[in-house]
């Protein structure tokens, strides 16, 4: 039986960390599980067709089967402000013109990766960074994204699908 390959379409360098480094070990996606950041560097393209176009063209040549795009609730890579999954998704989906894209899904986070972490200590739908913070007691700003992740990944806990529901969504959907 042939296993589906899943290719993911993260915000920045940290997300796909998270994925590389925690997620697809943990549920042994190593490989089955492609991701790629929107931009390079520390640059967020997650709002620019192209680039996303790029992202999708990247992951079908490496055949992947099934791709998500995943792009938090609180994204500061957008300009308007979203308090609804639905109604961000389906903007999304219209703005990059992905409506006629074949096994393409756009996933809402909610409302960052850092949630999806959170949710191993406590209900964690639409936490943010700073409620990490005060989890691991981190008072610096600066890195926080790469500090976050680090404190998370060396605490060895694991992320609890009950805990958040974009996580849960998202589990259901690439079946783990």
């Amino acid at each position: 039986m042939k296993s589906i390959k899943i290719g993911l379409v993260v915000e920045g360098k940290t997300d796909k960390k998270f994925f590389d480094n925690y997620f697809k070990k943990r549920y042994d996606l190593t490989r089955t599980m492609m991701v790629l950041p929107s931009g390079s560097g520390d640059t967020c393209k997650i709002m620019n067709e192209r680039a996303i176009k790029n992202r999708i063209q990247d992951l079908r040549d490496k055949n992947c089967d099934e791709i998500y795009i995943l792009i938090d609730l609180d994204s500061k890579c957008k300009k308007e402000v979203y308090h609804c999954v639905v109604e961000l998704r389906d903007d999304y989906v219209s703005k990059l013109n992905l409506k006629n894209e074949k096994n393409v899904t756009v996933v809402v986070v909610s409302s960052e990766i850092e949630a999806w972490m959170l949710s191993a200590w406590k209900k964690s739908d639409k936490k943010k960074k700073e409620d990490l913070k005060r989890e691991f007691g981190i008072k610096s700003s600066k890195n926080i994204e790469e500090i976050l992740l680090q404190k998370f990944i060396k605490a060895q806990t694991d992320i609890n699908l009950q805990n958040n529901d974009s996580l849960k969504y998202f589990c259901t959907k690439i079946g783990v």
